[in-house]
């Protein structure tokens, strides 16, 4: 969370920073910053003005484990900027998390987390080009999208408040004239886009299992899974036919133990055939009006075949936000570019 000092006192405020924290470098960084941005705050001006014996107080609560006790003491001095104006400033706390805590037991409408983005992005701008910025997301789609390595704030992070429901829009300290994104609990308001967002890793391996008729078997699925709890390995997915299985895992989880476990699996299963094929990427495309839109399926398919991208697994999450496909990794950034020039605006 990025620092914003009050108008007042701005220079002795971060003097007092430098002299008695060493904890505060993106407040000593940014120094310059907030003087150049002087003229946005003077909107806020009342706002900031009120919130100064708030703030001050804050600065007691710093080096603090914030407890619900403390909440209660520390938001007295908040309730005159309350009255006025719902949303807590909240200045300067060093712990993340502490301030999402703080957020949570005042009951606050809305928790601001000022970072260095203007948002959370619809696709990694390191593969395309300016994408666009999410207006709003729900927390089920940002949990998915985290999950496929898109990350603005740490997922643990915003769990106290995603447990009270409220609010959070991402802000950025350097532009903080662009509206940010705005994460709820749940909303009834369509999606500018059918897709909220795509996201993807690579780094996966699928292991390949054939054998007749192996669907049949009860307990098949078990047998497997626990030779991969055995060695300590996850899996992601599990697409199956009728004489065949196939287990997504990450790469690296497999370590120098892939023989044993192909051999392990053989013998637990009486499997013809366990193989094991690398350089997989997963890609994940998210959006809440995926369930009531037809033919979303039926778009990604058609897309990539005109790109001659070959689909490896694709796997729908019962609660239809999320498809979920497999590329080769050299098709990775070409999936993801297809995907989203197939669905934004």
């Amino acid at each position: 969370m990025k620092y914003r000092a009050p108008i007042d006192g701005v220079s002795d405020v971060l003097q007092k920073f430098k002299d008695s924290s060493k904890d505060l470098t993106d407040a000593q960084k940014n120094a310059d910053l907030v003087d150049k941005k002087q003229k946005f705050y003077e909107e806020e001006g009342e706002l900031v003005k009120k919130s100064k014996e708030a703030y001050d107080k804050l600065q007691e609560y710093i080096n603090l484990n914030i407890t619900q006790e403390s909440v209660s003491e520390m938001k007295s001095s908040f309730e005159s900027v309350e009255n006025d104006y719902k949303n807590l400033h909240i200045k300067m706390v060093k712990d993340l998390y502490n301030t999402q805590r703080l957020a949570q037991y005042s009951k606050s409408d809305l928790y601001e987390n000022w970072t260095d983005v203007s948002g959370f992005l619809i696709a990694d701008p390191r593969v395309v080009d300016n994408p666009q910025v999410m207006k709003t997301v729900t927390y089920r789609e940002l949990r998915e999208l985290s999950y496929m390595g898109a990350t603005v704030i740490h997922e643990d992070a915003i769990f106290p408040v995603m447990q009270k429901k409220i609010p959070i829009r991402i802000k950025n300290t350097n532009s903080p004239e662009d509206a940010g994104t705005l994460i709820l609990a749940d909303t009834d308001e369509p999606a500018e886009n059918t897709v909220t967002g795509v996201a993807g890793r690579k780094g996966f391996s699928s292991i390949n299992i054939e054998k007749y008729r192996i669907h049949d078997e009860c307990g098949a699925v078990r047998k497997m899974l626990e030779v991969l709890e055995e060695h300590g390995v996850n899996f992601e997915h599990i697409p199956s036919g009728i004489d065949n299985f196939s287990i997504v895992v990450e790469t690296t989880s497999l370590g120098d133990e892939t023989d044993d476990i192909v051999y392990d699996i053989k013998k637990v299963t009486s499997a013809s055939s366990v193989t094991v094929e690398n350089g997989i990427a997963l890609i994940a495309v998210v959006g809440r009006s995926m369930k009531s839109t037809r033919g979303v399926a039926g778009t990604i398919f058609s897309s990539l075949a005109k790109e001659n991208i070959n689909i490896k697994m694709i796997d729908q999450g019962s609660s239809e936000i999320n498809i979920v496909i497999a590329v080769a990794e050299r098709d990775y950034e070409r999936t993801i570019n297809t995907i989203y020039s197939a669905f934004v605006k």
